[in-house]
């Protein structure tokens, strides 16, 4: 079963809205960033795969940046600067 990544963003949302628990904020708002940052981290190594068919096994990270700054319009160079901070 492939995972859709969208459902990680979907339930960062859902934790920003629902969480109350204030001894708890900062411990949930870096879930909140982490779930979020690989919710497009890897919807873009999807997309990658399925433009290139390759699978990245090293340096995934890096890579999946590079290419997508590397990319001939603004969208995609956007997302790969985003992705790199």
């Amino acid at each position: 079963m492939i995972y859709d990544w969208s459902d990680f963003l979907k339930y960062s949302g859902f934790l920003f809205n629902n969480f109350n628990e204030t001894s708890l904020l900062s411990a949930n708002y870096r879930s909140i960033i982490s779930r979020s940052y690989y919710s497009v981290f890897n919807k873009c190594l999807n997309y990658q795969k399925s433009r290139t068919g390759r699978d990245i096994k090293k340096d995934r990270h890096n890579v999946t940046i590079k290419e997508f700054k590397e990319y001939p319009d603004a969208k995609h160079q956007k997302l790969g600067i985003e992705l790199g901070r």
